[in-house]
């Protein structure tokens, strides 16, 4: 028996409403530059570690100008690297 054009356009409306699963989130990153075993679920939880860590001299990433940041540390300034955010989040494997 074959269904009706009606039935097959209820049943393509309802598969098309039904809630799907969410996305998955990503596992925590570990193995990052100075995390010293660590893990992040985002690239801001991971940026303020490394502000917090940088009264102990470790390199860490400013913003210096909306979505834009500086390599922060004891080095000469034509050392300093300005990455993107986005730059930032692929650099240490994040999602934005």
């Amino acid at each position: 028996m074959k269904a009706s054009a009606p039935l097959l356009l209820a049943a393509a409306l309802l598969a098309a409403c039904a809630p799907q699963d969410p996305a998955p989130m990503d596992a925590p990153k570990a193995d990052l530059p100075f995390a010293q075993g660590r893990t992040f679920a985002t690239l801001d939880e991971y940026l303020a570690y490394l502000e917090q860590e940088g009264a102990r001299d470790i390199p860490w990433w400013r913003e210096v100008e909306p979505g834009v940041y500086e390599l922060q540390g004891r080095m000469l300034p034509e050392h300093r690297q300005r990455l993107t955010r986005k730059q930032l989040a692929e650099k240490f494997g994040f999602r934005e």
